[in-house]
């Protein structure tokens, strides 16, 4: 349910109180709750309860198509704001000499024996947080987002040029825009619970990464929760056990499962953040002298005729 919707059904649940409770009541509350917010928390909970509710009852691509306009204007806000609550972290993101602060990504480095090394942001928002290099290794970073289109026109209006822009590109389609074993490391970080289909979103990151690459992953759990599915918030996050699994209302999802068999998943819980690091398990080899597998079809008809002149002899 769209932001708009719910704040007029707040706005009405509050002139019914007041029309139900005398002035002097209605007063007397409104001071006991900081000069007037007289059940914004209540409302709040109420809000969130009715946008899960509507998770519940439409699919992930309709709830992603509804919060876009709310995901844009988040990002406005901390453009024009320069960063809002958080204005070292916006200095940091336009600032081409930032270091690479990922430290799961710090950490691969040395198994990646190549420079420079290619690292795709997937859903990075109008700007990668990445940071943007390393004292020893030559980094090239490709940042990706949905709404890059929109994100250039924030940044053109507020008359600035980011270092690492977003290109625009899809989680579910990054074979499509990038091609297969095209980078050493895809990484996303508080992005999968914003994603249509963020088992898909995985399996094509591990198609873009080489085959000694790696998916880096970095999550708050259960972010829709928390967010009260607002906006494009619609997948939590979590561990189960060591498997790595997302949720939503009416659909649970073990990427771990599933991705077990072309994958190693390596997950973690520090304190509220979900991190994992998955590698792709080596292709099965065919010893040299062994011979060659032929098709079923071919198969079948040799054994065909082998049953013939069975039968003959």
């Amino acid at each position: 349910m769209r932001y708009a919707v719910l704040e007029r059904l707040a706005g009405q649940l509050r002139q019914l109180r007041a029309s139900l409770a005398g002035p002097e009541t209605f007063w007397r509350r409104g001071l006991a709750h900081a000069g007037g917010a007289v059940t914004y928390a209540v409302l709040e909970r109420l809000a969130g309860q009715l946008r899960r509710l509507h998770a519940s009852l439409v699919g992930p691509e309709t709830f992603w198509g509804r919060g876009l306009a709310h995901e844009v204007g988040w990002w406005e806000r901390w453009i024009v704001q320069k960063g809002r609550r958080w204005p070292d972290e916006f200095r940091d993101r336009l600032d081409p000499e930032t270091p690479l602060r990922e430290e799961l990504i710090v950490e691969l480095l040395p198994s990646i024996a190549h420079d420079p090394v290619r690292i795709l942001d997937v859903g990075a928002g109008p700007v990668t947080s990445l940071g943007k290099v390393h004292p020893e290794r030559t980094l090239e970073i490709v940042a990706v987002d949905p709404l890059a289109d929109e994100y250039a026109a924030l940044w053109r209006n507020a008359g600035i040029r980011p270092p690492v822009p977003a290109e625009r590109g899809t989680g579910e389609r990054l074979v499509e825009r990038f091609g297969t074993a095209a980078f050493d490391i895809a990484y996303a970080r508080n992005a999968l619970d914003h994603m249509i289909d963020p088992l898909a979103v995985v399996e094509q990151m591990l198609e873009v990464v080489r085959d000694t690459g790696y998916v880096v992953l970095r999550h708050s759990r259960n972010e829709a929760t928390k967010a009260r599915y607002r906006g494009l918030h619609q997948w939590n996050i979590a561990l189960e056990g060591s498997d790595l699994v997302v949720r939503r209302p009416r659909h649970k999802v073990n990427l771990s499962a599933e991705l077990a068999a072309r994958a190693v998943v390596m997950c973690r819980l520090n304190g509220e953040t979900v991190t994992c690091v998955i590698s792709k398990r080596p292709a099965p080899t065919t010893p040299p002298d062994a011979p060659a597998e032929a098709p079923d079809g071919k198969r079948r008809e040799d054994r065909a005729r082998a049953d013939a002149r069975n039968r003959r002899d």
